[in-house]
């Protein structure tokens, strides 16, 4: 893998009760760059993004990422509004991945959570049940969740859809900043503001990449 290169995908295949939801995905994804996919609604974009994510096994080939870490930061969580799980005890699930989910974490560690809560501006909902929450303050939690984990590639699934202008706008800021320290972000969006921000754009259509380009700037 060039060192250019964060993570590279290989003839990617992913079957469904013999329907192939992906079909010889290949591509590239540049280091400390944001890489948009887009694509119409049942093309495979999400399926992608969790093969890249390492959350879905494919059916065939293989996605190399070397050393570097991933944080995965899904659309949306189901979470009881009964479970007794605090929004910055969500947030700070994400740096399980550095730490462990069972030691005391580390002054600069919690540190990290503070600056992804105030970047996501859900501090003061840092008490409130993570269930009692709005759509659009759950998915700031989940950003910010993905933020605290510090990972090398964050892959976002459609991380400002359906969100408020100040939810939406608040989430975008995060990311830029993302890019800013040096990691690599990867996200299925259909948002001009993400797409107007990417080095690449991938399009996808029926499980299969129609296109890869640079946007117009």
């Amino acid at each position: 893998m060039p060192p250019s290169t964060a993570l590279t995908a290989t003839g990617l295949r992913v079957t469904y009760d013999e329907t192939e939801a992906l079909s010889g995905v290949e591509l590239a994804v540049p280091a400390g760059r944001i890489t948009v996919i887009v694509g119409p609604n049942g093309a495979g974009k999400s399926t992608l993004l969790e093969v890249l994510a390492g959350a879905r096994t494919p059916s065939a080939g293989r996605v190399e990422t070397g050393a570097l870490s991933r944080a995965f930061v899904p659309q949306r969580a189901a979470v009881s509004e009964h479970l007794p799980i605090t929004v910055r005890e969500i947030v700070s699930v994400g740096a399980w991945g550095r730490v462990g989910a069972i030691r005391r974490l580390p002054p600069a560690v919690r540190g990290d959570i503070d600056t992804a809560m105030h970047r996501l501006d859900i501090v003061a909902l840092a008490r409130r049940p993570f269930g009692t929450l709005s759509g659009g303050q759950r998915q700031r939690a989940l950003l910010a969740q993905g933020l605290a984990r510090g990972a090398d590639i964050l892959l976002l699934d459609e991380p400002t859809t359906g969100l408020d202008a100040r939810s939406a706008d608040l989430n975008r800021r995060a990311i830029a900043a993302e890019i800013d320290r040096g990691a690599t972000v990867v996200c299925v969006s259909h948002d001009d503001g993400l797409i107007a921000l990417a080095d690449q754009v991938i399009t996808l259509a029926d499980g299969r990449v129609s296109r890869a380009s640079a946007p117009s700037r």
